[in-house]
């Protein structure tokens, strides 16, 4: 359902990000095309494709693997590509007897959206939806700082931010708005 370019890259001055899932993760130079750094390691099953988009923070680049096997969070430094911090998403999953095919594919575990850095609460935060449940973690270090259960799965809009408050779009199939 997704192509393999859904992500969309990040570019500062002299750099681009690229993210293609487990397929790869990149780091080119704009001025020559060159690879500075590549990383084809992050595993996880997409199923469907991967489809979250790169963040960053400082000097790391952010990436969300959200897959039917496997659900984590994972930091790399921009200068090497070396893992910073990994997070796995910390919400009981208890679909074991779930009945169906969708069930039994893994696509109850599933999520797409792109995480949202804000400053809240007086520190920096990383606001990332997901099956299940919508989260905060500090994006410097992967710690989860909260976290909201819902019952959907599929999320795929990307966080909201104003006036304090925090907005999630929880899925596909009973979807809600969360404030």
């Amino acid at each position: 359902m997704n192509c393999y370019a859904t992500p969309s890259p990040v570019i500062e001055p002299g750099r681009v990000y690229v993210h293609f899932g487990s397929f790869g993760t990149a780091c080119l130079d704009t001025a020559t095309g060159k690879v500075l750094w590549k990383r084809d390691d992050l595993r996880c099953r997409h199923y469907r494709g991967p489809s979250s988009s790169l963040v960053t923070c400082d000097n790391l680049v952010i990436l969300t693997l959200d897959g039917a096997d496997l659900q984590y969070h994972v930091a790399l430094d921009k200068h090497t590509g070396a893992t910073a911090w990994k997070t796995d998403r910390s919400v009981a999953w208890n679909d074991e007897n779930v009945p169906g095919q969708m069930a039994r594919d893994g696509d109850l575990r599933k999520a797409h959206s792109t995480p949202l850095i804000v400053k809240a609460g007086g520190r920096t935060q990383m606001l990332s939806v997901g099956a299940k449940a919508a989260y905060a973690y500090d994006p410097r270090t992967g710690r989860e700082l909260w976290r909201v259960q819902h019952p959907d799965w599929s999320a795929a809009p990307r966080p909201l931010y104003a006036d304090g408050l925090a907005f999630f779009v929880t899925g596909l199939s009973r979807t809600e708005l969360l404030a």
